[in-house]
């Protein structure tokens, strides 16, 4: 499991040298506004699919047979879980 750990935050690409031209700034772009699915709540069968995928991903992990993914996925549980509590779910106070 350490090895997994240690293998992710490995970087991930070599040096990089910067390019002479300079990127066009966002700052003066509109933002695109957000879809109606994404202004919604999630429907039941997506809420459901994402916490059979947490729970797989858990589960691997547990059982030794985790991979980059599924630690990928159980840090966005972690950060899920923080946002949700932050917004009033969950009866625990925030640790941080």
């Amino acid at each position: 499991m350490k090895f997994a750990i240690r293998q992710l935050f490995r970087k991930p690409f070599p040096s990089i040298t910067m390019s002479s031209k300079r990127a066009k700034s966002r700052a003066g772009r509109p933002h695109k506004p957000l879809s109606k699915a994404l202004l919604l709540p999630v429907d039941r069968a997506s809420a459901r699919e994402l916490s059979f995928t947490h729970h797989l991903a858990l589960a691997a992990c547990h059982s030794n047979g985790g991979n980059k993914h599924l630690i990928n996925e159980l840090v966005r549980t972690v950060d899920m879980t923080y946002f949700l509590q932050l917004a009033g779910f969950g009866d625990r106070p925030l640790k941080t």
